[in-house]
């Protein structure tokens, strides 16, 4: 990432001067950074919540996040510790009695009226599952009743009558005997009591996991008996960190520089052979721990984003876990989980297409966005522009080419200018190439309270595109004629 300065830094012509030609006027394009999950798009933030410390917020807080659209409780880490031998919930802090958190049913129901899909983890790093053996028809028969669609009087209720949206599993460190079973027993029990209703089976196996080893439970999951034949899952939340195929050895992947790397290309074959509905996403730590690894910056995890968004099964992004990814500024104010919704947002629905003049560059603008008749430019008139990066008090374009920057300046700008510019930054600075998907935040300059013209906040410079080359294709081509 390169900053040019702050406001004012880097003088441009008024926004009035720059000539700018509005292609499918995009001031009228109303953008929403919506919750609901998206089924059929990858534009879909998960995120784990339950073990953080007491600063992790209540559920319902995260659920009002922009773009949030599947939180998975975790965790369920004892299968047979409970009444009738049913399961045992462990949510840290959130829950005094295990079996009756009214508040955390509450806002499950909130989440749910928000669009959001709430889940219920089994498994997590620790706890008494993993030392227990158990029934997959008894077990599923207590989740089913316990979290889900039934309501046997034996067994009790900790969320009340609220109905999850599914289960997910995330068994560590232990055998997998039985657990293709339970996934298929889950799913009979739902297209038979409620089959009206679509219920997720969703699993977070660790990168490495598509390979045999012993104590993977993972394999058994993703692998299961022929027999079992509603043993398939709906997503896998693919955690893509501790592990030597974490998220940070992407650009040895690019490279081809070693063949155990992230390793995104053959989860996608898995799913591909696996199921016709099976959804792939990226899992990733929201804020680097002390007791984890593969933590990406956000620059990095935009070039990881791009990539992988062609994948046909990816499905969107997992982060774990909530109390990280909204305590973790990354970009101009901005929370790791919101930066990364809203880089999905743009990625999944590129905004319509505009030009400088008639010649290159040719830019995306993004955000809706309008302004005052010229001469009368004032600060509000930068106020609400909305981009996935935050442009505070701007407005932001996405580069779809590349461009020297010297060469952009003398486009909008003058000579003075450029000399202005030049004694502050180094000559390579001035110099350098602004590839395509860079990302150019313009915004007012001010003299006192007055608002003197537009001005370059800062550049992102990025190695990769926001919408690849089919995107582009199609949108130029809308233009025709």
């Amino acid at each position: 990432m390169k900053l040019l300065g702050s406001i004012g830094c880097i003088l441009l012509l008024p926004a009035v001067s720059c000539g700018v030609i509005w292609e499918n006027d995009f001031r009228n394009v109303e953008f929403k950074h919506r919750s609901a999950y998206q089924d059929r798009d990858f534009n879909n933030l998960a995120l784990y919540w339950g073990q953080g410390n007491r600063q992790e917020q209540p559920l319902s807080y995260y659920c009002q996040q922009p773009g949030v659209s599947i939180i998975i409780v975790g965790f369920v880490n004892d299968f047979v510790g409970g009444n009738n031998n049913s399961p045992v919930i462990n949510v840290a802090d959130h829950c005094e009695d295990v079996e009756n958190c009214p508040q955390v049913g509450q806002d499950i129901s909130f989440c749910q009226e928000q669009g959001v899909k709430v889940l219920m983890s089994l498994g997590g790093a620790s706890g008494p599952y993993r030392h227990q053996k158990w029934e997959p028809d008894t077990l599923a028969w207590s989740l089913w009743n316990k979290f889900l669609g039934g309501s046997s009087p034996t067994i009790n209720r900790p969320f009340g009558d609220v109905i999850m949206d599914g289960i997910d599993f995330d068994p560590e460190a232990v055998s997998g005997e039985n657990y293709d079973k339970l996934v298929h027993d889950l799913r009979v029990l739902s297209k038979l009591y409620v089959p009206a209703k679509k219920f997720l089976l969703t699993a977070a196996p660790q990168c490495p996991d598509l390979e045999y080893y012993k104590k993977n439970a993972m394999y058994n999951i993703l692998h299961p008996n022929p027999q079992y034949t509603e043993a398939y899952l709906d997503m896998v939340f693919v955690q893509f960190y501790n592990n030597y195929c974490s998220a940070s050895e992407f650009e040895k992947a690019a490279l081809g520089t070693t063949s155990r790397t992230f390793n995104f290309g053959a989860w996608n074959t898995w799913a591909e052979q696996s199921s016709k509905s099976t959804k792939v996403y990226l899992g990733i730590l929201g804020k680097q721990g002390h007791h984890d690894s593969g933590y990406v910056q956000f620059n990095q995890l935009t070039k990881i984003m791009d990539d992988v968004h062609r994948f046909s099964k990816f499905g969107g992004v997992m982060i774990w876990d909530a109390l990280y990814a909204y305590s973790n500024p990354v970009f101009n104010g901005d929370q790791y989980g919101k930066a990364t919704s809203q880089y999905l947002t743009r990625l999944a629905s590129p905004p319509p297409v505009v030009r400088l003049d008639n010649t290159m560059p040719l830019l995306l603008p993004l955000g809706n966005h309008s302004y005052s008749a010229p001469g009368e430019i004032t600060k509000d008139d930068f106020s609400d522009a909305l981009t996935p990066f935050s442009c505070t008090n701007g407005q932001g374009f996405v580069l779809l080419n590349s461009v020297v920057l010297r060469n952009l300046l003398d486009h909008v700008g003058s000579n003075q200018q450029l000399n202005t510019m030049d004694p502050m930054y180094k000559e390579e600075d001035v110099d350098s190439v602004l590839t395509k998907g860079s990302y150019i935040c313009l915004g007012p300059l001010t003299d006192g309270d007055r608002v003197v013209g537009v001005g370059l906040n800062y550049i992102y410079n990025a190695t990769i595109a926001t919408i690849d080359d089919r995107r582009l294709e199609f949108s130029l081509s809308s233009l025709e004629g």
